[in-house]
């Protein structure tokens, strides 16, 4: 990973407080409800340890937290993500592509969340997005390898279940290349899109770079933001994670620190998570959580230091900031739906073995292992079955146990 990805450092065109009011956040008191500010702690300690116990080639189980076990959750911070680290790897990291390719990259990665449909054609450098728009043939090209994907791989799902991707299919259903023309493939749709984005004008409001000479006076991140809004299929949601992507390009002159845009799980977190919220919006709420949580933790006797719990992270990543606060919220509507009895997450918990994008560690799940796991290991496998038959029984009991969800 790039310091680029993740950093807490300010860049060169970051507005402070874009998009809020830093003196209402300032005054702000808002209330927490108690049991759910619990659920936080639980959930942000635990699941941040887990990737520590994965990375430090513990054998499974890296838990003894029955919800953490049983479902899938993201990480607290988002760059440590599966999709996220292949996004760093294959583009941000990849020497052999310019600024506006990664920025491009970043994009059509994102239109799949899959690094597997992604390497169905690859990074792609400028000159090759420029082919596309300019010779039929290539287009052409692009589109049979996908079709020849799909006759090799007739069960393969090309777009990842975690964002809602019917709608942006629904909207490139028409392209405006082909002037009322229908295209029935949702892969040569993407085509289309990426290559409007290249083609419109889009681009350069898009990929504005540190240089000094390129941040226009006034620009700020929500400009960037609402330029990508108006890319036809582009909601709020997808717009900010596209935006994101662009924070861990070094030349991209906004960071991930001072600009966040509530998604409806993070909203939903939100409205568990406080009782009252003292007039503020989503996104003042969660610039007041980055300068608070850990102080409003500790008042509660819930010891936490955030430099010491991402201690394996560069020093200027050890914080939370207002985008894994985001993220942070989704998640914790989740978790909390699953404490209170309330409904499960939609993807099970399964355990890889295969190294993150870019790591050399293997996660040990103990099958086959040569490893002599750590006394901590064995202790959390000799809790994890009583805890676990505790909660399966208390799920099955309220209908929302085993094969729900």
């Amino acid at each position: 990973m790039t310091s680029a990805a993740g950093s807490g450092r300010l860049r060169v065109g970051d507005v402070r407080w874009c998009g809020v009011s830093e003196g209402k956040i300032r005054r702000a008191r808002p209330v927490f409800n108690e049991e759910v500010i619990r659920y936080l702690y639980d959930w942000m300690t635990e699941r941040h340890l887990i990737f520590k116990r994965k990375n430090a080639g513990e054998p499974a189980p890296w838990t003894t937290d029955p919800v953490l076990l049983q479902w899938r959750f993201c990480n607290v911070r988002r760059e440590l993500d599966r999709e996220s680290r292949a996004l760093i790897e294959r583009i941000v990291k990849n020497p052999d592509l310019c600024y506006r390719a990664k920025v491009l990259n970043c994009i059509w990665f994102r239109l799949f969340n899959k690094q597997e449909t992604f390497e169905i054609l690859g990074p792609l450098k400028l000159e090759d997005f420029a082919a596309l728009h300019a010779v039929p043939r290539v287009f052409q090209h692009y589109k049979e390898r996908f079709e020849e994907y799909r006759r090799s791989h007739p069960s393969y799902q090309f777009f990842t279940n975690a964002f809602h991707t019917r709608g942006l299919l629904a909207q490139w259903k028409q392209p405006p290349q082909l002037n009322g023309g229908e295209v029935a493939s949702d892969n040569e749709r993407m085509l289309y899109m990426i290559d409007h984005i290249y083609s419109s004008g889009l681009l350069a409001k898009i990929a504005v770079t540190a240089d000094p000479s390129y941040v226009k006076p006034g620009l700020t991140q929500s400009d960037v933001f609402n330029t990508l809004c108006t890319i036809r299929g582009i909601g709020s949601f997808l717009a900010y994670q596209m935006f994101v992507d662009f924070t861990y390009i070094a030349e991209f002159p906004f960071s991930e620190n001072e600009f966040t845009v509530s998604c409806p799980g993070c909203k939903a977190g939100l409205s568990k998570l406080f009782d009252d919220r003292a007039g503020m919006s989503d996104e003042e709420l969660l610039f007041w959580l980055r300068d608070s949580l850990e102080a409003a933790f500790n008042s509660r006797n819930l010891p936490f230091n955030q430099h010491e719990l991402f201690d394996d992270l560069p020093e200027d990543c050890a914080r939370l900031n207002v985008m894994c606060l985001e993220n942070a919220m989704c998640e914790l509507s989740k978790y909390t739906r699953v404490r209170q009895d309330a409904g499960t997450p939609r993807v099970r918990y399964e355990a890889s073995t295969a190294p993150l994008p870019g790591a050399t560690t293997v996660w040990n799940t103990g099958k086959g292992s040569v490893k002599t796991a750590s006394s901590g290991a064995k202790k959390r496998t000799a809790a994890v079955q009583p805890t676990l038959d505790r909660y399966l029984v208390k799920k099955t009991a309220v209908g929302v146990g085993e094969g729900a969800g």
